[in-house]
């Protein structure tokens, strides 16, 4: 998750934000989770303006049609590991 430092006052994991400076770089928080397992978080937002959220997710597991059929024509010697990223921008 990208969303800028000067918009996040503050959020529901631990542990609890630390101090960022006021600046318009973009504040990344990385979550590692199980596959099957589902996470939650609640952010605390300044300000009224809508703030442009982006999310991203790296899946090694999932494989798409064109991804599978590149791999069942690679020759058996040739390992592959796969990974899809499905990214999307929000505004909160």
């Amino acid at each position: 998750m990208f969303l800028p430092r000067r918009a996040l006052a503050g959020w529901s994991l631990e542990p609890p934000l630390p101090a960022l400076p006021e600046d318009d770089r973009p504040y990344a928080i990385h979550v590692l989770g199980r596959p099957e397992a589902t996470w939650e978080v609640t952010l605390r937002l300044r300000g009224t303006a809508p703030v442009k959220v982006r999310f991203r997710e790296l899946d090694e597991r999932r494989l798409t049609p064109s991804l599978q059929l590149t791999r069942d024509a690679l020759p058996p010697w040739v390992n592959v590991g796969t990974r899809v990223l499905s990214s999307r921008t929000l505004a909160l």
